[in-house]
C-alpha cells in the first residue's frame, strides 16, 4: 500500500471514530481520487477541509474540496427528503417495503448527509408489485422497464428514475442467475415476517432485523466481490452496523450462514481489514494481518462497486469462468455465456415484446464484446485479463 493510501484510512478513520489524523507527505489529489472511488469523497473533504496541513494545498485544490462538500451533501440531503416523501406513500397505502442498507447504513456515520447514496434499495413481496409501481409512477418517479414485463420469478429489481433520486425496487434482492446469488436469497425466505421498526430522523421505516441486516450487508458485498470487486466503503457499512448493533445480532447464525457461502475465509480478512486499517479495535478475527497485501491492493484498485473502469466490469466474466467450481459449474457458466431474457431485456429492448429472439440477443452480445475487445480497444482485453489474473491469483491465494 503506498503512502497516499496510508492518509487516505488516517483520513476515514478520523471521519469515522474522530482519530486524530496523520498525514505524510499528502498528494491531495491522490487521496481525492481514493475518496471518489470509494463513495467516501464529501466525508474525506469535510475531514481535510478543518486541518491545518491542507491550508497549504493549492487553490484549486481547496475549491474543488469545498465544492464537492457542498454539492455532494446538498445533493444527498434532497435526496434523503425524496425518499422518505415517497416512503411515506408506501405505508399510506397499507405496503412497509423493507430499506436494505442506504439510509439505514447512512444513519450510523457521524455526519449521515456526508455517506453517499446514489438510489436507494426497497424490498417487496412479489405480490405488492403492481401497486408499488402504481405508488412511484404516481410520485414522478419513470420505470427503466415497464412493471408487466418483469419475470416476478427471477427479476431482481426494477429501476424507477426521479428527478433527484433513483430506486431499486427488489424482489429477489440478490439475483437468481446464479446458484450462490440463490443461497443469498434463501438466507432471508423469513424477512418480512421478522422485520423490524426504525426510526431515522423523524421517519419510521421498516428494515431487516438486526441479524438479518448484518448478514445481508455482508452477502452484499461478498457478492460483488466475487463478481467486479468491492471498496473500502462496503466495509465501512458492515462493520459500523456490526459496532452499532454488536448485542443484538446473533453471531452464530451468521457464521453459519458466512460458512454456507463458503465466504469464511473473507469474512475474516474483512474483519481484519476493519481491525488493522479503519480503526475497529474491539475487533478480532484470525486472519492473519501481514497477508491483507494483495487483498487491500484489490479493495482500492476495486472502488466502490468495482465497476468504475470498463475493464473492471469485463474482468468478472474472466475470474468467473476460472473460479466457479463445484456442481453449479456448468449452470453458472451457461448462464455467464447465454443469459436470460430476463437478464438481457434491459439492453435488447425488443426482448420485452418478442422473447423468442432470445438467440438473435445471444449473437448481437457475443458480436459487441468481440468487437469491443479484438478490433476496437485491444488495450482493453489486455487490462481485463490483467486484473481478471490478478484477481483470480487472490481467490486462490486466501481461498476465498
Amino acid at each position: 500500500m503506498n503512502l497516499q493510501a496510508q492518509n487516505f484510512f488516517s483520513l476515514l478513520r478520523a471521519v469515522l471514530h474522530g482519530e486524530p489524523v496523520q498525514l505524510t507527505n499528502p498528494d491531495w489529489d491522490e487521496i481525492y481520487l481514493l475518496a471518489r472511488k470509494n463513495n467516501l469523497a464529501p466525508a474525506i473533504c469535510d475531514t481535510a477541509l478543518a486541518l491545518p496541513e491542507f491550508s497549504a494545498a493549492p487553490q484549486h485544490i481547496r475549491d474543488k474540496y469545498l465544492h464537492t462538500l457542498i454539492a455532494q451533501s446538498g445533493a444527498q440531503l434532497l435526496r434523503t427528503e425524496s425518499f422518505f416523501a415517497v416512503y411515506q406513500e408506501f405505508l399510506d397505502r397499507g405496503i412497509r417495503p423493507l430499506v436494505l442498507k442506504g439510509i439505514v447504513c447512512r444513519s450510523l456515520y457521524p455526519k449521515p448527509e456526508l455517506r453517499l447514496s446514489c438510489d436507494e434499495d426497497i424490498w417487496i413481496p412479489p405480490e405488492s408489485l403492481s401497486e408499488s409501481d402504481r405508488i412511484l409512477r404516481k410520485a414522478g418517479y419513470t420505470p427503466a422497464i415497464p412493471c408487466e414485463s418483469a419475470d416476478i420469478e427471477t427479476v431482481q429489481a426494477l429501476t424507477y428514475v426521479g428527478a433527484s433520486l433513483t430506486i431499486e425496487l427488489h424482489i429477489h434482492p440478490f439475483g437468481t442467475s446464479r446458484e450462490i446469488m440463490l443461497k443469498m436469497n434463501r438466507l432471508f425466505e423469513d424477512a418480512f415476517a421478522t422485520a423490524v421498526m426504525m426510526e431515522i430522523e423523524g421517519q419510521t421505516v421498516y428494515t431487516l432485523n438486526d441479524t438479518d441486516h448484518y448478514l445481508f450487508l455482508f452477502a452484499h458485498l461478498y457478492k460483488h466481490f466475487l463478481g467486479a470487486g468491492v471498496g473500502i466503503r462496503q466495509i465501512t457499512d458492515l462493520l459500523l452496523f456490526g459496532q452499532q448493533f454488536h448485542d443484538r445480532i446473533d453471531f452464530n447464525r451468521v457464521h453459519k450462514a458466512v460458512s454456507s457461502l463458503g465466504g469464511t475465509s473473507f469474512y475474516r480478512a474483512v474483519l481484519a481489514v476493519g481491525a488493522e486499517y479503519l480503526g475497529f479495535h474491539k475487533i478480532h478475527s484470525r486472519f492473519p494481518e501481514k497477508e491483507l497485501t494483495l487483498l487491500m491492493d484489490d479493495l482500492l484498485e476495486s472502488g466502490c462497486f468495482g465497476n468504475e473502469t470498463r475493464a473492471q466490469q469485463l474482468s468478472s466474466a474472466y475470474v468467473s469462468v476460472r473460479n466457479i467450481t463445484g456442481k453449479g459449474r456448468q449452470r453458472s457458466l451457461h448462464s455467464l455465456f447465454f443469459p436470460s431474457v430476463q437478464g438481457l431485456a434491459p439492453r435488447y429492448r425488443f426482448l420485452y415484446r418478442f422473447p423468442w429472439l432470445l438467440p438473435a440477443a445471444w449473437i448481437l452480445r457475443l458480436g459487441h464484446y468481440s468487437r469491443e475487445l479484438l478490433v476496437e480497444n485491444r488495450r482493453l482485453l489486455f487490462d481485463m485479463l490483467s486484473r481478471g489474473r490478478r484477481r483470480v491469483k487472490l481467490f486462490r491465494k486466501y481461498r476465498f
